[in-house]
């Protein structure tokens, strides 16, 4: 083989070597940011069973004010009706 033929080869076995490397890195990377993502999941839902039971705390108390407030509203009407 030639010279140059024989520069050719080693100039594509070290490209094929930098991409393999390059690839390595990437999948290593890439495994890095979907164990990140789960972290992340896991995060959101346990803020979204926060806020849910934060809201069905809220619409409790907002069916018990409904509730008082309607109670009240009663016991001003006896009164001032005298019943």
């Amino acid at each position: 083989m030639s010279n140059q033929r024989l520069l050719n080869i080693h100039l594509k076995l070290e490209i094929l070597s930098d991409l393999k490397d390059l690839l390595s890195r990437t999948k290593c990377e890439f495994k890095g940011l979907e164990s990140q993502l789960q972290n992340d999941l896991k995060q959101l839902v346990n803020i979204v069973q926060e806020v849910v039971a934060a809201a069905i705390g809220y619409q409790t108390v907002v069916k018990e004010n409904r509730n008082l407030y309607n109670m009240v509203q009663d016991l001003i009407g006896q009164f001032a009706y005298g019943a």
